[in-house]
Order: C-alpha cells, then sequence, then structure tokens
C-alpha cells in the first residue's frame, strides 16, 4: 500500500534522530537499504510519512519486517530477533500513556479535570506503560535500553530521579558497562544513572556495579 512513497532508514542516536537512507517503494512494497554495521548494538527507524516503526540492531541480526502503509507504526510483524518484538509492545504501550496523558491534559485545560485528578492521569498512565515495560527489564537488552527512554511531549515514562525507577536504571546500567563498557550509550546510562543513585541516596555505587 505504499506504491511510490519514500522510506527512510533512520538512526536513534543520542542526542538526535540522523537519516541513513531513503528509497522509493515500489509496486511489489519491497525495497532495501545500505547502513555500515553498527561497533554496538543501537536503535533505528523505519519511517513512512509520519508513522514510523522503531528497532535494533546489532552486527549478527537479520530482521525481517512486513508492514501496511496505512497502519504502518502498529500493526507491522517483525522476525529475526525477540528484542524487536518487545520493542514493539513497549511502543505501543507508550503510545496508549501518551494519548491518555494527551486527553487528561485536554480535559484539565477545559477546566473538566482538577489539578489532583489530572497528576493522577498522569501517573496512571505511566504506571500501566511501566506494567509493560518492565517484563523486559530483567534480564539485559535493547529492549530494556529502549524502554527507559520512552517519553511523551518530552516527559520520561520512567524518570532516572523516583526511587522505584531508578532501580531498573541500575540494572539495565550495569548490564550494559559489562557488556559494552566503550559504548556511547552505555557511558551515558552509566552516569545517568550514578546521578540517580546520588539523588535519591538510596543505594551504593561502585565502579564494577550501580544496582541495588
Amino acid at each position: 500500500g505504499a506504491e511510490g512513497q519514500i522510506i527512510y532508514l533512520e538512526n536513534i542516536g543520542l542526542a538526535s534522530v540522523s537519516l541513513l537512507d531513503s528509497v522509493k517503494v515500489s509496486a511489489s512494497g519491497k525495497f532495501s537499504f545500505k547502513s555500515p554495521r553498527p561497533e554496538y548494538p543501537d536503535f533505528y527507524r523505519l519511517r513512512l510519512k509520519n508513522q514510523w516503526i522503531n528497532f535494533a540492531i546489532d552486527s549478527t541480526e537479520s530482521l525481517t519486517i512486513t508492514a501496511d502503509a496505512k497502519s504502518f507504526a502498529t500493526s507491522y510483524t517483525v522476525e529475526g530477533s525477540n528484542d524487536c518484538v518487545a520493542i514493539k509492545e513497549i511502543t505501543l504501550a507508550q503510545l496508549d500513556a501518551g494519548q491518555e496523558i494527551r486527553h487528561a491534559r485536554e480535559a484539565y485545560q477545559s477546566g473538566a479535570l482538577s489539578d489532583t485528578a489530572f497528576r493522577r492521569c498522569i501517573a496512571e498512565a505511566a504506571t500501566a506503560y511501566k506494567d509493560v515495560a518492565r517484563k523486559y527489564i530483567y534480564p539485559m537488552s535493547t529492549a530494556a535500553y529502549f524502554a527507559l527512554f520512552q517519553q511523551v511531549d518530552g516527559m520520561f515514562l520512567f524518570d532516572p530521579y523516583d526511587k522505584e525507577d531508578s532501580r531498573a536504571f541500575g540494572a539495565v546500567a550495569t548490564s550494559y558497562h559489562t557488556l559494552y563498557p566503550e559504548s556511547p550509550r552505555s557511558k551515558h546510562l552509566y552516569n545517568l544513572a550514578l546521578q540517580s543513585l546520588k539523588a535519591t541516596h538510596a543505594y551504593a555505587a561502585t565502579p564494577d556495579s550501580i544496582t541495588a
């Protein structure tokens, strides 16, 4: 359903999203991209107009993604990576949380919700998301990292400075630090987790571990 449209391959970096390649979709719906193999596991997305499919890949995986243009971002299937299947479920939970929060904000701005009710709605939406995401926090995976950094309107659904959420940051940071100590993502997450621990005063940190 996307014949003649342009599909984009983008890298989701620490600070920005960068375009790697683009191609016009053929009548058969098939296409191919080329991009350098990442040194460490990294995150990417396929973008079609204002819809996108998030996925992670390392140097050994081969993925097959099948989608329909009308519901590109939500009804696709992915084969070849359990992490990418998990990333889909996490993304759908994030979209659900975003919808709930935006509805609550609209009601609040119209005067239909009080401050207390608005804050409760946000907390409930974030909790529903985290109930899904926490299934993938342990053991460590690219899906766990992805889950920690999902946002709605610039608000992190996992708060690194929340006492409970900091456990998840610590666990994933420790695993990434052990497996990929030179990865920029590992260093960023490790530093964030250390700041979180200092802020909450809940856990002890050593050079080798920042879990509880």
